[in-house]
This record gives C-alpha cells, sequence and structure tokens, in this order.
C-alpha cells in the first residue's frame, strides 16, 4: 500500500480553529501593549523636554523655557500642548525665542492624544539658571498625557517648584 502524505480536512479544520481562537485573545492584547508603547514613549519624550530645560538653565546660567508650539518657532497661547512644544534659552529675557535661542522642537502629538497641565504651567515651564521653576504655586505642577482610550491609558509627569521631574504613573483625569 502507498503512504499517503499531507493532512486531511478534519486536521486542517481543528488547526484553523486554535488558530482563529489565538488570533481572537492576543489581538486586543496586542494592540493594547503598542498603546501603552506609544504612550509611555510619549510622555518619556516629555519628561526629556522638561530635563533638557532645566539642565539648559544650569549650565547656561540663563532662564530656559518649554513652551507649547504650533509652529516650531515661536512660543502659542492659543493652541493645546499637544500641537508640540519647543525649549529655548531666553538668553535676552524677554521671554520670546529668538532663532538662536532655540534647543530642541518637539513636533506634534498623533490625533487620538491630549496633554494638559494643571497648575501655572499653561503656556510656558520656566526653569531658572538654579534649576527651579518659576511661577509654581509651591506645589507640584502636573501634566496629563491622555490617549482616546481613556484614563487607562494615561500618564502624567510632575514638575516639583524646585525643578525635579518626574513620571508618576496613570493621570487621575483626562480631558
Amino acid at each position: 500500500m502507498k503512504s499517503q502524505n499531507g493532512f486531511t480536512l478534519i486536521e486542517l479544520m481543528v488547526t484553523l480553529a486554535v488558530t482563529m481562537i489565538i488570533l481572537t485573545v492576543g489581538v486586543p492584547s496586542f494592540t493594547t501593549i503598542l498603546r501603552n508603547a506609544a504612550l509611555t514613549a510619549t510622555a518619556n519624550d516629555l519628561v526629556g523636554a522638561l530635563n533638557l530645560a532645566r539642565a539648559e538653565a544650569v549650565k547656561r546660567r540663563v532662564p530656559t523655557r518649554l513652551c507649547k508650539s504650533n509652529d516650531g518657532v515661536s512660543c502659542a497661547t492659543s493652541a493645546d500642548w499637544e500641537a508640540g512644544w519647543l525649549v529655548f534659552a531666553d538668553e535676552d529675557n524677554d521671554g520670546v525665542p529668538a532663532t538662536a535661542e532655540v534647543i530642541r522642537v518637539y513636533p506634534a502629538l498623533a490625533n487620538d492624544y491630549t496633554l494638559r497641565v494643571n497648575g501655572n504651567f499653561g503656556h510656558w515651564v520656566e526653569f531658572q539658571p538654579t534649576g527651579a521653576t518659576l511661577g509654581s504655586s509651591g506645589n507640584s505642577d502636573t501634566f496629563r498625557l491622555c490617549h482616546g482610550a481613556g484614563v487607562d491609558f494615561s500618564r502624567s509627569v510632575d514638575v516639583a517648584p524646585s525643578g525635579r521631574v518626574q513620571a508618576a504613573g496613570p493621570a487621575t483625569v483626562c480631558p
């Protein structure tokens, strides 16, 4: 008798059924993993920008600002933080970034993200040459980074009056 190589129809159907079950369970979990990774990376960009502004203020011995910017050239008062931001050393102390003062520009966030702040940092955060923040109320001010999927997909970043920046876990409220 001749031996047969291959799969039976029943074996193929069982394999397809198992594959479908694995995909049904795995794909939503993978989406959550990707969303959390992107959220963490964006929060780390914000922490990095704040730490860069503080370090440059101390290094250059001039006030340095992180401000929201929708064009990457000037500070904006009407845009939201998710439109992008920039870091500049305010060497002439006028609160306006000159081309030579701009240290780094950060692009806008993806459409499904919002970035809001509690406290006094409505339009900008200024670090003094000592590393401390200007205009803080004496309490930590908090940036809230949220994904459109809700508060479960959020991060908060605290900025202490001393200038210390800390990623603080999920936000308690999202816009």
